[in-house]
């Protein structure tokens, strides 16, 4: 795995880690996976991609999001049309064949039941889901060189 593999693998992980303690210390009301980041009185709501742009490792990195339906799409000097295509290349998900895993992990018409009817997505839903990428990496990227 590269230093650049690993480095991605990390920011996933701390992002599911965050997902998964989410509700340790925020009402179940502050997840909503179809909401950026909106402030309201009791508190922030905050979906993945927002999520992501409060924890302080990845604002030093560099990752810069705002409150609202504003985001600053800085990361890597590029512009981005989208919070998620933003969040999804600042973990390593980049590109047409990440974009997949990419709408499956931030979008809410991507968390179905048996049914086919969107379901309430809890942080722990995601946190699986992002889990399950990371897994995948790992496999995919064991046998890349260290750079």
């Amino acid at each position: 795995m590269t230093n650049e593999q690993q480095i991605y693998i990390h920011r996933m992980e701390v992002l599911a880690g965050a997902l998964e303690t989410f509700l340790d210390t925020h009402d179940p009301e502050q997840f909503d996976i179809s909401i950026y980041h909106r402030e309201r009185e009791c508190g922030s709501v905050v979906c993945t991609c927002g999520l992501a742009g409060e924890i302080p490792e990845f604002q030093e990195q560099g990752l810069v999001t705002l409150p609202g339906n504003s985001v600053e799409y800085k990361f890597a000097k590029k512009m981005y049309e989208n919070d998620s295509e933003y969040v999804g290349e600042f973990l390593g998900l980049r590109g047409s064949a990440d974009y997949g895993e990419i709408c499956d992990l931030f979008y809410v018409w991507f968390y179905l039941d048996e049914y086919g009817e969107e379901v309430e997505v809890t942080p722990a839903m995601v946190a699986k889901k992002l889990r399950g990428i990371i897994e995948s990496r790992k496999e995919e990227w064991k046998d890349d060189q260290t750079s």
